[in-house]
């Protein structure tokens, strides 16, 4: 035999009201989330257009005057940029992709290695702190002894080699 199980009317409406506001609860969660989600979805478009402005608005590299005098690494660099295809603000932009990463970490590793600027003066130009510089650096050296490459000694030669190599801007 069942026994039947009676609940009061206060006790149903209870139950009632606490299943309501677990609902609205739910509800108001889910409406959270959906506003993080939009606002993400927003900066992520913003980086995108300013990126976008950025790469549009140069083909030449601007830099800050105090690298002034240090000519023959500039003029380097602009050719390194025309020679990737990379725009000059890809190499100091924010940008994370690898090929633009790896392009950004060889150019900082030649203005070491081969125009022998110092880790500050190198950060300076591609608008970075000089340990971003000595991590490029340390990054390529590695890379480069890993797999037992013979860099050029000639500048434009060993950055295009690299960028070859070590999956740069193709």
């Amino acid at each position: 035999m069942t026994a039947t199980v009676f609940m009061t009317s206060a006790q149903l409406l209870a139950k009632i009201a606490a299943s309501e506001a677990a609902a609205a609860a739910r509800a108001a969660e889910s409406r959270k989330a959906d506003e993080r989600r939009a606002r993400r979805r927003e900066s992520a478009r913003r980086r995108r257009e300013q990126m976008r402005a950025a790469i549009k608005a140069t083909d030449a590299l601007e830099l800050p005057v105090a690298v002034v005098g240090h000519g023959a690494y500039i003029a380097f660099l602009r050719q390194f940029c025309l020679a990737t295809g990379v725009p000059a603000a890809g190499l100091v932009s924010q940008h994370r992709q690898a090929p633009i990463t790896a392009t950004r970490h060889i150019a900082g590793w030649i203005g070491v290695r081969r125009y022998h600027r110092s880790y500050p003066l190198v950060g300076r130009v591609m608008d970075r702190d000089h340990t971003t510089i000595l991590h490029s650096v340390r990054k390529i050296d590695r890379m480069i002894a890993e797999r037992g490459l013979t860099v050029p000694a000639d500048p434009m030669a060993a950055a295009l080699y690299l960028n070859r190599e070590l999956g740069g801007v193709q």
